[in-house]
């Protein structure tokens, strides 16, 4: 049968309609895969934690509070004790926080005011003076105040994380859909089904390898810093982790024929 195409010389017509070429577009929805499902679990992750963070110390104001009324501490000491134990419930909660969540929480520890910021933050608002100018009794008042205080989270930061939980929720489900899409639309759905895995494993993979670095490459309290290295980690781990995948698809391949003949 006769080859009847015909081939066109010329400039390339930008006024007609052209198809994106495909490629680009896989690309584009790997890149996607492969970052989004690693900020939207950490978000999600987060998230989690932030809220334990804020049971737990909750917790803790009712327990002393309970037992300053009870007589078996000083409300001195409990405000003390409060303020000195939340401290190192942050410090320890970042042990399940992600790199990026560590940063932010550093960042804001640096605007963090002491102790006697509270005493001197509440005197004022109480009684519109100095907490070195109450009496004994007003200075009672403005301790049991900072225990009551200590149960309570800083609602800016629990209105962000709120935020990010609701985002991480979104990034995930649109990763679900495009990679049902890609698998639904590919001839050979269960390839397409172990590449979209191994994009999105490695991408998880690749961003939490370098969320260990953030520390070391970008230093303490910089999350501009940690988002892009994260970004980075699990793009290069999403184009490794499709790339692993397609080697062993070409060996799975070239077996299957060996195995034939």
């Amino acid at each position: 049968m006769a080859d009847t195409r015909n081939a066109y010389s010329g400039s390339y017509s930008t006024q007609n309609k052209h198809r994106l070429e495909g490629g680009l577009l896989d690309a584009a929805i790997a890149d996607w895969e492969a970052v989004a499902t690693k900020f939207g679990t950490d978000a999600i992750k987060d998230s989690s934690t932030r809220a334990r963070y804020m049971a737990h110390i909750k917790e803790i104001s009712n327990q002393v509070r309970r037992e300053v009324d009870s007589g078996n501490m000083t409300v001195q000491d409990g405000a003390v004790y409060c303020n000195q134990l939340r401290d190192k419930l942050f410090i320890e909660y970042r042990k399940y926080t992600s790199a990026v969540g560590v940063a932010q929480a550093e960042q804001l520890k640096l605007s963090s005011r002491g102790f006697d910021y509270y005493l001197n933050k509440y005197a004022q608002k109480e009684f519109q003076k100095s907490f070195t100018d109450l009496t004994e009794q007003e200075r009672g008042k403005i301790y049991y105040e900072v225990i009551k205080s200590a149960g309570r989270g800083n609602d800016s930061v629990n209105a962000k994380i709120k935020t990010l939980r609701v985002r991480g929720g979104v990034f995930l489900l649109v990763t679900a859909i495009l990679a049902t899409g890609e698998v639904i639309g590919a001839k050979d759905k269960v390839k397409e089904l172990a590449r979209q895995g191994s994009i999105i494993a490695g991408g998880m993979i690749g961003g939490g390898l370098a969320g260990f670095g953030v520390s070391f490459v970008c230093g303490p309290a910089e999350p501009l810093c940690a988002v892009a290295l994260v970004y980075i980690g699990s793009n290069i781990g999403g184009i490794a982790g499709e790339a692993a995948n397609d080697a062993y698809q070409d060996e799975l391949d070239e077996f299957m024929r060996w195995m034939k003949k």
